[in-house]
């Protein structure tokens, strides 16, 4: 019969589903501390919402404060402003739709933005490079050591799926479809900098391509829109902070509150850090020849993957997140695709091989990161 044939959305989406059973029942079993209360955790739910899902739960009941929080010292300390207002707005739509616990409905939007983000790529490879690349890509994403993210109350699921979407509109030069993209995911994720590097890396690539046949400005005017978009959205939230808080450097200053200074100027707080940087240099390098040498991808993603992890380098603090914000880079999702693509077999050792370490991998970001919080220790 035909519901029964199979449809070229099936087998991502048992991967996807199999990643979060296995995920779910390392939740369930490994030993857990809530990093708030410091008492143990007994259900899926309360050890999903950790760390930054309990700012977006707070969030989504209370909204932002009309002014900052400030310390004895005067100096403004961690607070709702950090966090965009796209995730735990939906969250509490979905809670006033349903009655639901925000638990129960941040899980059930990561869970489905993450599927659907784990369709787009799998279809983009599919076409670009056949079923191969595109299951060796889901595999890839899914077996990354912070993938387990994507199904917390976190905005990774929803960023991931957004950004796909947009990058797939900039490669099939859709630029209202990207411009109506772009506003949820400036909302979404504080990453609209490094796409609008994106969308003029890719403008300069396409001018110098036409050569002598460029065209007239006015016709260029489509593709000037999304970069214009982009630049307005980057004003957005620190505007509104501004707005609400009666504080002109309110963003800035909560940002502060996390870190106050970057991967980039921690070669000048001593040795450690120094050497943390380093290593940080290595495997953006390291990040930029796999994302150069995937040519099975589009060089809108090759692109992403190397702009988007420089612009982390240079505008977050040195903490365990950078493994988390990585997820969003695109090189996850491919391990060194288009260099053994001739070779059916280490190909398949190969895709096998970066699984199997990625899930050990994941065991250890859950277990000491995310369930076993630190005095001092930073959210993963």
């Amino acid at each position: 019969m035909a519901f029964l044939r199979p449809r070229w959305w099936g087998l991502p989406l048992v991967i996807f589903g199999v990643a979060r059973v296995v995920d779910t029942v390392a939740l369930l079993l490994l030993p857990a501390v809530n990093e708030r209360t410091g008492s143990a955790w007994d259900d899926f739910l309360s050890r999903s919402t950790n760390w930054d899902a309990n700012w977006y739960a707070t969030i989504a009941h209370s909204g932002y404060p009309g002014s900052l929080p400030v310390g004895p010292d005067g100096a403004v300390v961690q607070n709702s402003w950090a966090f965009f207002p796209l995730f735990p707005v939906l969250t509490r739509a979905a809670m006033e739709a349903t009655s639901l616990t925000f638990a129960v409905c941040g899980v059930a939007i990561s869970i489905l933005c993450g599927a659907a983000a784990v369709l787009t790529i799998y279809r983009v490879l599919e076409r670009a490079a056949g079923r191969g690349a595109g299951l060796a890509a889901v595999i890839g994403l899914c077996a990354y050591p912070a993938s387990p993210v994507l199904q917390m109350p976190y905005t990774e699921s929803l960023a991931l799926l957004l950004l796909c979407l947009a990058i797939l509109f900039l490669s099939q030069r859709q630029y209202g479809r990207l411009t109506l993209t772009l506003i949820p995911l400036g909302l979404a994720r504080g990453i609209m900098p490094a796409f609008g590097l994106l969308i003029a890396a890719r403008l300069v690539m396409e001018w110098r391509r036409m050569g002598s046949e460029r065209p007239a400005i006015r016709q260029l005017l489509p593709r000037l829109l999304p970069l214009l978009t982009s630049a307005l959205l980057c004003l957005l939230w620190p505007v509104t902070s501004a707005i609400v808080t009666g504080r002109a450097d309110a963003l800035t200053a909560t940002e502060r509150s996390w870190g106050s200074y970057s991967w980039l100027a921690a070669v000048s707080h001593g040795p450690h850090a120094a050497l943390y940087t380093l290593v940080a240099l290595v495997a953006l390098a390291a990040f930029a020849i796999i994302a150069l040498k995937s040519t099975a991808w589009p060089t809108e993603w090759r692109l992403w993957s190397v702009i988007y992890p420089l612009f982390i380098f240079a505008a977050t603090p040195p903490a365990t997140a950078v493994v988390r914000y990585l997820l969003l880079s695109g090189v996850v999702a491919y391990p060194f695709w288009g260099r053994v693509d001739t070779d059916r077999r280490l190909r398949t050792i190969l895709v096998a091989g970066c699984a199997m370490i990625g899930l050990i991998l994941q065991m250890l970001w859950l277990k000491e990161l995310w369930l076993s919080p630190v005095a001092g220790h930073e959210p993963p």
